[in-house]
């Protein structure tokens, strides 16, 4: 973790990932919806973030390895136009 991270309250977002979500998911007409592959990528990169405070490794990375392999299928249908 670095210094910057370690001065941050507790709730604040570092993800680039969700923070350019949270500025452009206005642009998605689907955001919000249950199939939006914007709201599977931020879910997916939660998940994958929040397994950090997981102890037990092989079960972190089990998670993180989930959470991966989902945002890889999500961005492989973006790509596609499905």
């Amino acid at each position: 973790m670095s210094k910057i991270e370690k001065k941050l309250p507790t709730l604040t977002e570092t993800n680039p990932i969700l923070l350019w979500l949270y500025k452009h998911g206005i642009e998605d007409l689907d955001w919000g919806k249950k199939d939006s592959h914007f709201k599977q990528i931020a879910i997916a990169s939660i998940i994958h973030e929040l397994a950090k405070g997981i102890t037990d490794i092989k079960i972190r990375e089990q998670i993180q390895t989930g959470a991966a392999n989902s945002l890889v299928n999500v961005s492989g249908k973006m790509k596609s136009g499905k």
